[in-house]
């Protein structure tokens, strides 16, 4: 069976260059492998939000170890930036600085060793902690830690780094999939239907806030050593340290 998506441009009006038709085989069936020591992949200029830009980061986490701070995403210079790491004690936090304030959150509740969860970060735009948010498994799973505000450019020319922390933190130790970069604040049916599977992303109400997406599906055109960004039809994503072998057939 065929999936076909209506959508021919994005929220900028853009054309989508993704192909209109889409077999089931389309949804996630693939991870990226990371082995905690030198694996990440740069990503570009993707996820380059500012103070005032509401977004959203989606993406399926299967972590196996907890030593020390691992990072999950981030894209950051000068101080500026947004940065997800994953904590010692399996606890994750957000983080957005301008680079003279930061707010950040921390989940409330850990994430599991080497089980599939699904995480989303969302940020409304407000330059406040209050408006950051993060749920593990589509449930609220957050605290304000750093409360800000901010009122400088977030923006920056950094590279996106995912599996690592553009920092000094470590890179992750487990697997990864489906990340997507939405444009907006994601809330409600919009929340629960992400962290469902399986699912298409462009079956979703939200697709119409889809910035970037790597699916890791069987019919993407992912091969090593380079990502598909499945929204702009663009390789985006270059996978530094690793093999072929780091993509892998383990999904939620």
């Amino acid at each position: 069976m065929s999936v076909r998506s209506s959508r021919l441009v994005d929220r900028y009006n853009r054309p989508i260059q993704y192909q209109s038709t889409y077999d089931t085989d389309h949804q996630t069936t693939k991870s990226l492998q990371f082995d905690g020591s030198d694996d990440y992949v740069l990503c570009g200029q993707e996820m380059d939000y500012d103070r005032t830009d509401p977004f959203s980061v989606s993406f399926w986490l299967k972590p196996t170890a907890n030593t020390n701070v691992r990072g999950l995403f981030g894209k950051a210079a000068g101080g500026a930036g947004i940065v997800a790491n994953k904590w010692s004690d399996n606890k994750v936090r957000l983080l957005m600085s301008d680079g003279v304030a930061t707010i950040a959150i921390f989940s409330t509740s850990t994430v599991s060793l080497s089980t599939w969860q699904h995480l989303l970060f969302t940020y409304d735009g407000s330059g406040t902690a209050n408006g950051m948010k993060f749920y593990l498994d589509g449930v609220e799973n957050s605290t304000v830690t750093t409360t800000g505000p901010l009122t400088g450019t977030v923006s920056n020319a950094g590279i996106f780094y995912l599996g690592k922390d553009p920092g000094a933190a470590g890179i992750i130790q487990g697997n990864i999939t489906e990340l997507a970069f939405y444009g907006t604040n994601l809330t409600g049916n919009d929340v629960t239907a992400l962290a469902e599977k399986p699912h298409n992303l462009l079956n979703l109400a939200s697709s119409q806030y889809l910035d970037g997406w790597i699916s890791l599906g069987n019919n993407d055109h992912d091969a090593y050593p380079t990502l598909l960004n499945e929204i702009e039809g663009a390789y985006h994503g270059y996978m530094v340290n690793m093999s072929a072998a780091s993509i892998v057939a383990d999904a939620p």
